[in-house]
């Protein structure tokens, strides 16, 4: 059981939160950053340590709790300053998370997804996310059109003419700008 922090150490808390973020202790940081969060939601910091939680976590490889994370950054706290870096870094997550392009891309589509979201949401964030995103995305169509190309081949395999080419005919249709 937790014991209960008296009121008014939350700045306290959250100096000691950042303090081992820097130190690199991912789980001390999320613990802090999570108790910050859940006594001062509406605070002025609230944003700011439920982004960095979200970022202790996707440092420590826990890739579905940061982007759950992130996701709550954007929802709980729009007018945030976090808010853009946290859509990005969900589609991150996301992208860090999807395996290669034989296996199930449901990953790979939220990436993508989330990427689009940010560069409609936030078409003035910095430049350099904005680049990222772009590249990104360009990135995962390639591994979709990759998905849909080898399913195709598949089915050649398998003498399937017509299942082979609905596969081919959806990378002509919707992957046109890729290699396949």
């Amino acid at each position: 059981m937790t014991k209960a922090t008296p009121v008014g150490t939350t700045d306290k808390l959250f100096a000691d939160a950042k303090a081992a973020y820097a130190k690199e202790d991912w789980p001390e940081a999320i613990r802090i950053f999570e108790e910050v969060r859940v006594q001062s939601p509406a605070s002025t910091i609230a944003g700011e340590a439920t982004y960095m939680e979200a970022m202790a976590r996707f440092n420590s490889e826990m890739l579905s709790g940061a982007a759950l994370d992130f996701h709550s950054v954007r929802r709980n706290y729009p007018n945030s300053p976090y808010a853009s870096r946290a859509q990005y870094m969900a589609g991150e997550s996301y992208y860090q998370i999807a395996p290669r392009a034989e296996l199930d891309q449901a990953y790979t589509t939220l990436a993508l997804s989330e990427f689009q979201t940010f560069l409609r949401d936030y078409p003035k964030a910095p430049p350099s996310l904005v680049d990222s995103a772009q590249k990104r995305i360009l990135a995962i169509r390639s591994k979709l059109a990759e998905k849909f190309f080898n399913s195709a081949q598949l089915y050649d395999k398998l003498e399937e003419p017509k299942a082979s080419l609905v596969y081919y005919n959806r990378v002509l249709d919707s992957y046109y700008d890729t290699r396949f």
